[in-house]
């Protein structure tokens, strides 16, 4: 399943990124990142290294550049 989830939340970061400059409020930095923090809960190591790295990004750059 590891197939399905780790594309889906590489594009929901890519969306979170791109919606920075177009101001859409639901998927601002504050709203994905409790689901990225959900996700390190995941039983992959390689869905948590994602997750680490993307609530780094936000945490250090929060805007997205």
């Amino acid at each position: 399943m590891i197939q399905v989830r780790k594309p889906c939340l590489i594009t929901l970061e890519k969306l979170r990124t791109k919606a920075q400059v177009n101001n859409i409020t639901y998927l601002k930095s504050k709203n994905i990142l409790p689901l990225f923090y959900y996700f390190l809960q995941d039983p992959s190591q390689e869905m948590r290294t994602v997750r680490y790295f993307f609530v780094f990004k936000l945490k250090y750059n929060p805007d997205g550049s």
